[in-house]
């Protein structure tokens, strides 16, 4: 929704609104209905500018930034909590991933033995 700036006509008191554009004329009231108020756009410009702490390469744009975390293995920092969460989610990824390997490495040694030792260890189970 676009923000609006209304004023008071009597007092000069001005305040901000999010409207809808259609409901844009439906403002605040203090000494009667504020005017909307002509304003600058507002917007929010991300002024990125460093070398890669990595490979030293020049970062100058938020895709660029994305990329370099990408190249690098990295991910944007998200808070202590979210660290946490994302360190407990690789844990549990790495064991995972061992048990396969696990099973995998299992299932090749048991295809690789004679069918004499099959048959031992078929009979101790």
């Amino acid at each position: 929704m676009p923000i609006y700036d209304y004023a008071c006509a009597e007092c000069g008191k001005t305040t901000t609104a999010y409207r809808s554009i259609a409901n844009r004329n439906d403002g605040p009231e203090c000494h009667g209905k504020m005017e909307i108020r002509i304003s600058p756009v507002r917007g929010y410009v991300e002024n990125i500018r460093y070398q890669s702490p990595i490979d030293n390469r020049p970062i100058t744009s938020k895709r660029q930034r994305n990329d370099d975390l990408a190249r690098n293995g990295c991910r944007p920092w998200e808070g202590i909590e979210q660290e946490r969460k994302q360190a407990s989610r690789n844990k549990e990824y790495e064991a995972q991933k061992f048990e396969r390997s696990v099973e995998k490495w299992a299932g090749e040694a048991y295809h690789a033995m004679s069918p004499e030792k099959k048959q031992i260890l078929n009979n101790a189970s």
